[in-house]
């Protein structure tokens, strides 16, 4: 019996020293994972962000991921790159209308306090060019 393929979306935070690792290729190759790039950014300085999804057995994605580790590289497995900053946030609600799945919402309404549910989220950006004191960005 073949085991069920799953994705998982992940995103990966690496320092100069992986920058220039066929890392990808590996998963690919050795690991038996279909990679999907969604997103990636690499600065000046080779320190990088890369989201990506991985598609294959439970045990390949497992394995997978043990390999990205002894890069020392970083991985997020909530998948999401929006950063939203509390302390920025005024409350002012400009966000809140731009935002299609309620990922940015009041949580008290007395005190207009907005909260952020990253699992809502489907980082369509809206929120980071809608807020004007920048309380959202992202990765990329």
């Amino acid at each position: 019996m073949t085991e069920k393929n799953i994705t998982r979306r992940v995103i990966l935070t690496f320092s100069g020293h992986a920058a220039g690792q066929p890392i990808v290729n590996e998963l690919v190759k050795k690991h038996d994972l279909q990679i999907n790039i969604y997103r990636a950014r690499i600065t000046p300085k080779e320190e990088g962000y890369l989201a990506v999804d991985l598609t294959g057995s439970e045990e390949n994605i497992a394995s997978g991921l043990a390999y990205i580790e002894s890069f020392n590289i970083n991985i997020n497995e909530t998948g999401n790159s929006l950063l939203w900053d509390e302390d920025k946030c005024v409350g002012c609600g400009n966000c809140l209308s731009h935002c299609p799945t309620e990922a940015l919402y009041i949580a008290e309404p007395k005190s207009r306090k907005v909260k952020f549910n990253g699992e809502k989220c489907i980082e369509c950006m809206s929120c980071i060019r809608n807020c004007p004191f920048g309380a959202c960005s992202s990765l990329f």
